[in-house]
């Protein structure tokens, strides 16, 4: 019990730094002209994945999210997010280093 007490004294006592309170977020739409995956006979099928990476080792994130994945455009990730479709069309669920060339790989489903 004195070990547990020691930590949590320990973790109280570490400076909180890099967060950002969550009323200084900005909310960022980068692609209003998403569509279901089949367009009439399948509408309700939707993509569910999501994650981040540096695919282009510019620094910044790029985004996977259902069929699609986004570039991030950098600086303040307001500017223009260029597209891109996978092929074939799968949803992306993650991105990693599957074969160990420092590239991205996306795993789809």
């Amino acid at each position: 019990m004195k070990k547990l007490i020691l930590i949590l004294a320990i973790c109280q006592a570490l400076p909180v730094s890099g967060q950002l309170a969550v009323d200084k977020w900005t909310c960022l739409t980068i692609d209003t002209a998403r569509k279901t995956w089949g367009e009439g006979k399948f509408e309700w099928v939707r993509g569910f994945g999501v994650d981040a990476f540096d695919v282009d080792h510019d620094g910044y994130k790029d985004i996977v999210a259902g069929w699609y994945l986004y570039m991030n455009p950098g600086g303040d990730m307001s500017g223009k997010w260029k597209r891109t479709g996978l092929v074939p069309k799968a949803d992306g669920v993650l991105f990693t280093d599957v074969n160990d060339n420092d590239k991205a790989d996306i795993i789809a489903v």
